[in-house]
C-alpha cells in the first residue's frame, strides 16, 4: 500500500474529485493538498506465502492464475436486480486488475497509515496459529492430536460464509466439531459410569428379557434423545439400606466405579415419555444380557398389588440404584478428525476448493447429461411433475459449476422429486471410470484411502482406475427420512423403468445389517424367570406407621399408575420397535430394501431379481449350518463365515443402483470403499453439519455432488452452547448456505406442489415474498378436501379459509424444567383434533400436532393417554411431533400450538414459524397468543412473523378462543400439570424414605440427643415438604 500526493495530471483524478466531494475548481484542489487533507492510497495486489513458524511472510508478485478471496463476489451466477450489469462491471475489476487506487478526504491520513503498518507489523500473519503448536510445518489436526481446550488462544465468536485457506477452514469448522464433542462427552460424564436411580417394571407376565423402566439422571447428565442407548449395571446396594435420594439432584455423581463380576451390563434404549411418568425421569426399555453370567444381579421389579409384602417392594424398588454409561458419539468425530489430513494434503481439487468459497470465477464447467442416454432424460422430464422451473434446472445441468451444485426451494416444491429423478437417471448411465478425478491430477491418491485399500482389500499397488456402472449415493439426516427416500424412489424406478428392477439399498448400521444377512435374530433367545428383590428390606418398628398411613394414596396411585403405563406401552410399542421379530434395531423398519436382505437375494439364499452370476458355495453352506446349529459354528468356520459375508457386502453395494443412507454410515471405510457413484445427493442439505458430511466429500470421487434444501428451514442442530464452543455459529451455518454464496445454485424450485389453498399464500407472501406459483390445483387437491375445511371454519370459527389462527387469551404458559408447557392449549388443541376428526370423517392419524418445546410434548403424550382410557376414539393414533423432528415431512391437517405467552424465547427463530407452517397440505390450524406476538421484542422486530400477523389480519383468519367453562383437565386441580398426581406420589415415597432413614440414622448415632435427632428431622421434613410442593409446580419441571 502507497499513500501518494494527489495531482491533477493523475489521469481521472480530477473528474473522480468531482464525483465523488464536489470539488470543481482547481484552487481548492490544491488547497487540500497543501493542507495534507487530500491523498490517493495505491493498494498492489501481492500473495503472501507463510513461513515455517507463522511470524513472517514474504511477498509475490500475483500469479496470473491466482484466485482471489471475496465472499459472495467472485461467482458468475448472482444477479443484482436492475444493478445487475453495474454490479458485475465492479467485480471484474476487483477480479482481473491488480492495482487499485483510491482518493481519500481527510487529515493526517499518512500518520494513520504508518500506524496502521506499524501494529500489522507486530501481528502475526496467522492469528490462528496457537491451535496448532505441534505442527507448525503443515497446520492440521487428527484424531487424538490437537490442542487442548485450556491452551487455544481465546477468541471472539464469528461466522465465515468462506475461507482464505485451508488452515482457517481447519480452525473455524474442525474446532468447532472438537467443541462441540467436548460438550457432548461432559453431558455423558465422558463415557465413563456414574451413579444413578432407576425404578423397574415388568412389561407383561411373559416378556421375561425386556422391561420398562424409568432412569432419574443427575442434573449435570444432558437430557437423552429418544433412540439413544444407555449401558445399566444394577448394584448391590440396589437391594440393602441406603441413603435416600431427597432434594440432591446437584450432588456430583460417583465416577469410575467398580464393577463386582456378577454385574452385567443391561441395555437400554430412550423411548418417548411414557404418560404418568415423573417428570424428572427418562423412559427406557431395559434388555437383559442375551449371555447373562450366573447369579448375576437383576432389577428389583416394581409388582403392582395390595399387601405389605407388595408395598414393600415398591418401596425397595421405587429409587435403586444403578450404574449408567452413556456412550460418546465417537464415530462421526472419528471420521471427521480421520479425513483433515487427507483433506488438505490431496483433496479432489474441484472439491476442496469450493469448500473454500471465496473464489468461483474459473471453475470449469461439467455436462452432467455426459454419456447418458437421451431417451431417459427425456422420459423423466415428460415426468407428469416436471413443471418449467424443474425443466431449468435439467438444462442448467448441461454446465454446472464445478463439481457441485445446489438446489434450493421452498416446502412442497419438489426437490426430493427432482432429487430422485436424477439418481434414477444417473444409476441407468452408462459406464464411466471411477474415480473421477480433475484432468490435471497426478496419480497419487490419497494417503489414508490407499493404505486403508491396501489392508482390507488386499490389493499391493495403489488403486487405479476402473470401468465401472452408474451409481447413486442418497444422504438423508434421519433414519426416517431414509426409509421414505427409499420408498418413494422405488415407486418412481417402477413407474419409469417397469421392465428394468432397480437394486435400491437402505443401508441401516453394519451391524444390523450383518445380524439380517446371518439371520441372527431369527435364533431364540434365552428366557428367563421374573425376580423380585435379591433381599426383603427389614421391618419398620411401630414408629414408622405413621408414615405408612401417610403412604397410603401414593402407593395406590403407583398401582394404578403402573397399571395405566403397561397398557399405554402395550398400545403404543409397536411404534417404537423394529416390525421385524427378534432385530432390537428399532431403525430398520422393512426388511424389503436392507442391504442384508439384498445379500441373500445376490447369494441365491432369497427370491429376487438380483442373484449374483459368482458364486458363494462356502457361504451358502455355512449359513444353512450356522441356523442349523441355534447360530453357531466352530472357530475356524465362523471365521470363513464372516469373511466370506464381507466379501460378499463388497460385492452388492458394488451392485447396487442407489444406496440410501445417512451419513455416519456413508462415511465407514468398510462402505465408502466399495461405493463407486457418478452421483452423491444430499437430501435436505440443510439439516446436516459440514463437519458430519465433509468425510463423503474428501473420501467419494462422483461425477457431481448435489445439494438439496430450503435455507430458510431450521438448519443442523447444535447442542453446545457459545460460552464452551466459540465457533458454535459457524457449526450452525449448512454447506448447502456457503455454497449458494459462492456461486454453486443452479435453480430455484418455485412452483408449490403441496400447500393448498390460504396455506400456499401464506407460506408464499411471508416467507418468499411472493415467488412461488400455484399450478395444477386439481392435483393437490382433486378430491377438494379443502373446501371441506373451509366449511369446518366456518361452522366453527366464522373463517371463510383453510387456515385459521386461534388467539388464545384464557391459556398461561409455566415451566418444566428448562422446558414450557401450556395446560389450556393442550386441552383446545386436542378438543379442536376431536372436532376435526368427527366432522370431517378425517384419520387421527392424518392429524398432525406441532410443538416447539419438549415439556408441551410430554403433556400432549400424558393427555392423550388419559382420553384414550375413557374413551372408544383411537387417541393413540393421533400424530404428536416436535417441529425439528417434522421437518422434511408432511400430513393433510396440522395443529401448531405456539404455547408461549410471555416472550417467545427461541419460537423468535423465523424458521420455526416457517416449518411449522409448511407441513399441512389441506388444513393449518395456529393455537397462539396474540398479545405475545404485538409485545414480544424479537417478535417485533421480525419482518417475518409480522408479516404473518398482517397476513392473518388482512385475510379476516384471526378468532379469539372462549375461555372454557370447565378445568382444564377434569379430575386433576386447577393450575397443576397433567402429571401432578404421579410427581406427587412420587415425592411421597420420597419423603417417607427420607424421615425413615433419618430416624433410623438417629437411632444408630450415639452421640446425637434426641432434640438434635427431631431438630435435624424438621429440617429434613421442610425440605421435602418444599420439594413436593416444587415438584408440582414449575421449578422442577423439565
Amino acid at each position: 500500500m502507497k499513500v501518494i500526493t494527489p495531482s491533477n495530471e493523475i489521469p481521472a483524478f480530477a473528474e473522480l474529485l468531482a464525483m465523488q466531494f464536489g470539488i470543481y475548481e482547481s484552487t481548492k484542489v490544491a488547497n487540500l493538498i497543501a493542507e495534507n487533507r487530500l491523498w490517493v492510497i495505491c493498494i498492489k495486489m501481492k500473495q503472501l506465502q507463510y513461513d515455517d513458524t507463522f511470524g513472517n511472510c514474504t511477498d509475490l508478485e500475483i500469479e496470473p492464475d491466482l484466485r482471489r478471496f471475496g465472499i459472495g463476489l467472485f461467482n458468475r451466477t448472482h444477479t443484482y436486480g436492475n444493478q445487475t450489469d453495474k454490479a458485475r462491471a465492479v467485480r471484474d475489476i476487483f477480479y482481473n486488475d491488480d492495482l487499485f487506487c483510491f482518493v481519500v478526504k481527510g487529515p493526517h491520513l499518512d500518520d494513520i497509515i504508518n500506524e496502521f503498518r506499524v501494529s500489522m507489523d507486530n501481528t502475526p500473519k496467522f492469528p490462528f496459529a496457537e491451535f496448532f503448536k505441534n505442527h507448525f510445518d503443515r497446520p492440521c489436526v487428527q484424531y487424538g492430536d490437537y490442542t487442548p481446550k485450556e491452551e487455544r488462544p481465546k477468541i471472539r465468536p464469528e461466522t465465515n460464509i468462506a475461507f482464505r485457506n485451508d488452515n482457517y477452514y481447519t480452525v473455524f469448522l474442525v474446532y468447532a466439531a472438537i467443541s462441540e464433542h467436548e460438550s457432548e462427552t461432559v453431558g455423558c460424564e465422558r463415557g465413563n459410569y456414574f451413579d444413578a436411580y432407576i425404578k423397574v417394571a415388568p412389561i407383561s407376565e411373559q416378556e421375561k428379557n425386556k422391561f420398562i423402566g424409568f432412569l432419574e439422571l443427575p442434573i449435570n447428565i444432558a437430557r437423552l434423545k429418544v433412540n439413544s442407548f444407555i449401558s445399566l449395571r444394577f448394584q448391590e446396594e440396589a437391594t440393602v439400606r441406603r441413603e435416600p435420594r431427597v432434594a440432591d439432584a446437584y450432588v456430583v455423581p460417583k465416577r469410575h466405579v467398580s464393577t463386582p463380576e456378577n454385574m452385567d451390563v443391561w441395555l437400554g434404549r430412550v423411548i418417548d415419555p411414557l404418560p404418568a411418568a415423573p417428570d424428572d425421569t427418562t423412559s427406557v426399555i431395559i434388555y437383559r444380557p442375551y449371555n447373562e453370567s450366573p447369579n448375576a444381579r437383576q432389577p428389583s421389579l416394581i409388582l403392582a398389588g395390595n399387601t405389605q409384602n407388595d408395598r414393600d417392594i415398591i418401596r425397595e424398588a421405587w429409587n435403586q440404584k444403578v450404574q449408567c454409561k452413556i456412550p460418546a458419539n465417537e464415530k462421526q468425530f472419528e471420521q471427521l478428525l480421520g479425513c483433515i489430513r487427507d483433506f488438505q494434503a490431496k483433496c479432489n481439487k474441484e472439491v476442496h476448493d469450493p469448500l473454500m468459497g471465496g473464489d468461483s470465477m474459473n471453475i470449469p464447467r461439467y455436462d452432467f447429461w455426459e454419456d447418458i442416454d437421451p431417451a431417459l432424460v427425456d422420459l423423466a422430464k415428460r415426468n407428469d411433475r416436471i413443471y418449467a422451473d424443474a425443466g431449468q434446472i435439467f438444462t442448467n445441468l448441461g454446465h454446472m459449476p464445478g463439481r457441485l451444485f445446489v438446489v434450493t426451494g421452498a416446502a412442497g416444491t419438489g426437490k426430493s422429486h427432482v432429487l430422485s429423478l436424477l439418481s434414477i437417471i444417473q444409476a441407468k448411465r452408462g459406464n464411466f471410470e471411477y474415480p473421477v478425478h480433475p484432468k490435471d491430477f497426478d496419480g497419487n491418491w490419497l494417503p489414508k484411502f490407499t493404505s486403508y485399500i491396501k489392508s482390507t482389500v488386499g490389493e499391493n499397488e495403489t488403486p487405479q482406475k476402473k470401468m465401472v456402472k452408474g451409481q447413486s449415493v442418497i444422504v438423508c439426516p434421519t433414519n426416517a427420512s431414509a426409509d421414505n427416500t427409499a420408498e418413494k424412489l422405488d415407486r418412481l424406478a417402477t413407474q419409469l423403468l417397469p421392465d428394468e428392477p432397480m437394486m435400491i439399498i437402505r443401508v441401516h448400521s453394519l451391524e444390523s445389517e450383518f445380524s439380517i444377512a446371518e439371520r441372527r435374530y431369527t435364533i431364540p433367545q434365552r428366557t428367563y424367570p421374573v425376580t423380585g428383590p435379591i433381599s426383603q428390606p427389614e421391618r419398620e418398628s411401630t414408629e414408622s406407621q405413621a408414615d405408612d398411613r401417610d403412604e397410603d394414596f401414593a402407593f395406590n396411585a403407583v398401582i394404578a399408575y403402573l397399571d395405566s403405563v403397561k397398557s399405554h406401552f402395550e398400545r403404543t410399542e409397536p411404534k417404537t420397535k423394529s416390525p421385524i421379530d427378534g432385530l432390537q434395531d428399532h431403525r430398520v423398519k422393512t426388511l424389503k430394501y436392507s442391504l442384508g436382505t439384498r445379500m441373500l437375494q445376490v447369494a441365491g439364499l432369497v427370491e429376487g431379481p438380483f442373484k449374483s452370476e459368482e458364486k458363494f458355495p462356502a457361504f451358502n453352506l455355512l449359513y444353512r449350518n450356522r441356523l442349523d446349529a441355534g447360530g453357531r459354528l466352530e472357530e475356524d468356520e465362523e471365521r470363513d463365515f464372516k469373511s466370506d459375508c464381507k466379501r460378499l457386502m463388497r460385492l452388492v453395494i458394488g451392485m447396487a443402483d442407489i444406496i440410501v443412507s445417512c451419513p455416519s454410515t456413508i462415511a465407514q471405510p468398510t462402505l465408502y470403499h466399495s461405493l463407486h457413484p457418478s452421483f452423491v445427493a444430499f437430501e435436505e442439505a440443510t439439516m446436516m453439519k459440514e463437519t458430519d458430511i465433509l468425510p463423503i466429500l474428501v473420501y467419494l470421487f462422483p461425477i457431481a455432488f448435489g445439494f438439496f434444501g430450503d435455507p430458510k428451514q431450521l438448519g443442523p442442530t447444535i447442542m453446545s452452547t457459545t460460552k464452551e464452543n466459540p465457533f458454535r455459529s459457524q457449526l450452525a451455518v449448512s454447506l448447502l448456505d456457503r455454497l449458494t454464496t459462492a456461486g454453486y445454485d443452479i435453480g430455484k424450485l418455485i412452483v408449490q406442489r403441496r400447500l393448498a389453498g390460504d396455506i400456499h399464500d401464506l407460506v408464499t407472501t411471508v416467507f418468499h415474498q411472493e415467488t412461488l406459483r400455484w399450478d395444477f390445483e386439481h392435483k393437490i387437491d382433486p378430491t377438494s378436501v379443502v373446501n371441506r375445511v373451509k366449511t369446518f371454519n366456518k361452522r366453527n370459527f366464522h373463517i371463510d379459509s383453510n387456515v385459521a389462527f386461534l388467539n388464545s387469551e384464557h391459556g398461561q404458559q409455566s415451566r418444566r424444567g428448562t422446558s414450557y408447557l401450556n395446560d389450556a392449549n393442550v386441552r383446545d388443541v386436542l378438543d379442536l383434533a376431536n372436532n376435526i376428526h368427527n366432522a370431517m370423517g378425517a384419520a387421527l392419524e392424518s392429524i398432525v400436532i406441532l410443538t416447539g418445546y419438549e415439556g408441551q410434548y410430554r403433556a400432549y403424550l400424558q393427555e392423550v393417554d388419559r382420553r384414550s382410557n375413557d374413551s372408544q376414539i383411537p387417541w393413540l393414533d393421533l400424530n404428536i411431533q416436535k417441529i425439528e423432528t417434522f421437518q422434511g415431512s408432511e400430513c393433510d391437517f396440522v395443529i401448531f400450538d405456539g404455547v408461549r405467552t410471555k416472550g417467545l424465547g427461541f419460537m423468535a427463530n423465523f424458521r420455526r414459524w416457517h416449518v411449522a407452517l409448511s407441513r399441512a397440505r389441506f388444513g393449518l390450524w395456529v393455537v397462539y397468543s396474540d398479545a405475545v406476538l404485538r409485545s414480544d421484542p424479537l417478535a417485533k422486530s421480525s419482518k417475518y412473523i409480522q408479516g404473518m400477523r398482517e397476513f392473518a389480519s388482512s385475510k379476516r383468519l384471526k378468532v379469539t378462543l372462549k375461555k372454557p367453562e370447565y378445568e382444564s383437565f377434569p379430575g386433576i386441580p386447577q393450575g397443576k400439570s397433567v402429571t401432578s398426581s404421579g410427581v406427587n406420589a412420587h415425592n411421597k415415597l420420597r419423603a417417607a424414605a427420607a424421615r425413615r432413614a433419618d430416624r433410623h440414622a438417629a437411632r444408630r448415632a450415639p452421640n446425637v440427643t434426641e432434640a438434635s435427632a427431631t431438630g435435624e428431622a424438621s429440617a429434613t421434613g421442610e425440605a421435602s415438604a418444599t420439594g413436593e410442593a416444587s415438584a408440582t409446580g414449575e421449578a422442577s419441571d423439565w
